[in-house]
């Protein structure tokens, strides 16, 4: 894992620290199949995970797949499987949806094809579940499917604020939900997380329980739930602690054949600045 160097910085009195973590989808692909036997796929075969902070008095912000983590930087395992064209089956709402209850049984592959009159409608297999990808890492042999944000002020808190960037062939059909939550002392942190935006370079984020040969035009969309770069802010108190999760998929409404055999990548940015959020 390289090392980071870190940096401080001060302008006009304000104290700013940077944590950067990068997700690259490097060879995401997508295979062509015939319509009805099987659905386009897209490899994420080769992820990986970085952050750096810029301190050299000591990192103002750290993350960990542990809460006790003086880290910079973090890595993600190799997916054990392929990404396929996917999306949501239920509408999620900002800061109300669970971790949970948007992971479990709550995907359905898709991707889209024409008729001979050129209408496009939904190829699916009817009936059959799929799962997002969610960003994963190993510590001694256990695997955590979330990471912290820490504080490590004792005596300021921290306004956090998420930018982010992505960038390739298939960037219009990444779709990032970002899970932001508090710990819990008493039992699985997971349970505190919340929906606190789906991050993509459009707004359209497609949901539906969706029947083979659907229009596509007919697909729902989630009111509200995308979030831009730099509108995502929450607050990091003195010596706290905030519980992350990345749950990614390609909108498989999108998805074409044409569209095989491309990559993409996500960056995402923590700042935090001393005081309240402004």
């Amino acid at each position: 894992m390289k090392n980071i160097s870190v940096k401080r910085k001060t302008i006009n009195g304000i104290i700013i620290s940077f944590l950067v973590l990068v997700l690259v989808f490097v060879g995401v692909s997508t295979a062509t199949y015939a319509w009805y036997s099987a659905i386009n796929r897209a490899l994420g075969d080769s992820i990986t995970f970085t952050s750096s902070t810029h301190d050299q008095l000591g990192s103002e912000l750290a993350i960990g797949w542990t809460k006790d983590s003086t880290l910079n930087e973090l890595e993600f395992d190799a997916p054990k499987s392929s990404l396929y064209p996917m999306i949501p089956k239920t509408k999620a709402t900002l800061f109300t949806t669970t971790y949970y209850d948007f992971i479990t049984n709550n995907f359905n592959y898709s991707t889209q094809s024409f008729d001979n009159d050129l209408h496009a409608f939904i190829c699916s297999i009817a009936g059959q579940n799929t799962t997002p990808f969610i960003c994963k890492g190993t510590v001694d042999e256990t695997e955590h499917d979330y990471f912290y944000l820490i504080n490590k002020k004792t005596n300021e808190k921290q306004s956090i604020t998420a930018r982010y960037t992505i960038d390739g062939e298939l960037a219009s059909f990444l779709r990032i939900a970002l899970f932001v939550g508090d710990e819990n002392p008493t039992g699985d942190d997971r349970e505190n997380l919340r929906l606190y935006g789906i991050l993509s370079n459009t707004d359209v984020i497609h949901y539906s329980t969706i029947q083979e040969r659907d229009l596509v035009e007919m697909t729902p969309v989630m009111d509200d739930v995308h979030k831009e770069s730099g509108t995502i802010k929450f607050t990091l108190n003195e010596n706290q602690v905030k519980v992350i999760a990345l749950v990614a998929w390609l909108d498989g409404v999108m998805l074409q054949n044409e569209d095989a055999e491309k990559n993409t990548a996500f960056s995402i940015l923590f700042d935090g600045i001393v005081g309240d959020i402004v």
